[in-house]
């Protein structure tokens, strides 16, 4: 009995000096958890709110939303739930691994798969002590998405989009495989390495994300009209003329103007929320004005549900 104890308290001791010594990775390939290891949990979706980011927290388990503190998030891989997350003295029995591949039950299911990038960065950090190097040189300062737009045409259905994060030191890095792909609707689909692949003919705006930067990109897809004519109405701003601009590359007819119910119904609805009352909605209709749609406008500008 007293052998057993003796050797799990040298265990735990040498558990400890593991996690507190530096990291010894060359330079050109070490693994920093403020860089690389949180690029993963976002990538995996760990620190989602629908994860181990909601304010409660997942199966015991509470990260910072989106990644927002590191400190925390490296306290509770690390020093949390008896060290058991990290083992430092088998790192392929360590929890953060074994979670995230389905070796053992997860709630999460399985989150990325062996060998992949994923799984590399976090076995390599672990290997070699799972410690924080903070240093401003490994600071994210820009992420650049190319393109920052575009128009795809039948018969183009898909897009590699190419992301690169700039750091403090001036160094670049090529983080396609490592940030996250959020269109904003069902017009399209991104895979794991940024290809968007079209679903269906529409505008969707693929918010990109790496760390703490986030860069949206715009993306149609069109279906060409051998016969489509341009049929733009009157100008009355420079926000028409930068509209019908966007219309005209899309091959969209602006629609017609509306009859006055329809507008001054629109109007309403659209700056202030509620409806027109039925004497405000005669009265409209019924004025001779030229000018009174603009007029409208201006005066639901000034009025306080506004």
């Amino acid at each position: 009995m007293r052998i057993t104890r003796l050797r799990c308290r040298l265990t735990a001791c040498v558990a400890l000096l593991l996690l507190s010594a530096p990291l010894q990775a060359r330079a050109d390939d070490r693994m920093i958890f403020d860089r690389d290891v949180m690029a993963v949990l976002s990538k995996a979706g760990y620190n989602s709110g629908r994860c181990h980011g909601n304010q409660n927290g997942k199966g015991g388990l509470r990260l910072s939303l989106r990644g927002q503190d590191p400190a925390a998030d490296y306290d509770a891989l690390t020093r949390q739930f008896g060290g058991r997350r990290v083992n430092l003295l088998e790192p392929s029995a360590s929890l953060a691994l074994l979670k995230p591949l389905a070796a053992v039950a997860h709630e999460g299911g399985r989150r990325f798969s062996s060998g992949s990038v994923e799984h590399r960065i976090l076995s390599d950090w672990i290997a070699a002590g799972a410690a924080r190097e903070v240093q401003t040189s490994d600071h994210l300062v820009d992420l650049i998405v190319e393109p920052a737009e575009a128009i795809l045409a039948e018969p183009e259905t898909t897009l590699q989009l190419k992301v690169t994060a700039v750091f403090a030191d001036g160094s670049r890095r090529d983080v396609h495989d490592l940030a996250t792909y959020e269109p904003s609707n069902l017009v399209c689909r991104v895979d794991h390495d940024g290809q968007v692949r079209r679903n269906g003919f529409g505008l969707s705006t693929v918010a990109v994300r790496y760390l703490h930067r986030q860069v949206p990109v715009r993306v149609a897809f069109i279906d060409p009209v051998s016969d489509f004519h341009w049929r733009p109405p009157a100008e009355t701003n420079y926000i028409d003329r930068l509209n019908f601009a966007r219309l005209e590359q899309l091959k969209i007819n602006p629609s017609i103007p509306c009859d006055d119910a329809t507008f001054v119904r629109r109007a309403f609805l659209d700056a202030l929320g509620i409806l027109p009352t039925a004497d405000e909605a005669r009265q409209f209709v019924a004025d001779a004005n030229p000018n009174k749609r603009v007029e409208l406008v201006d005066h639901l500008l000034y009025r306080p549900e506004f």
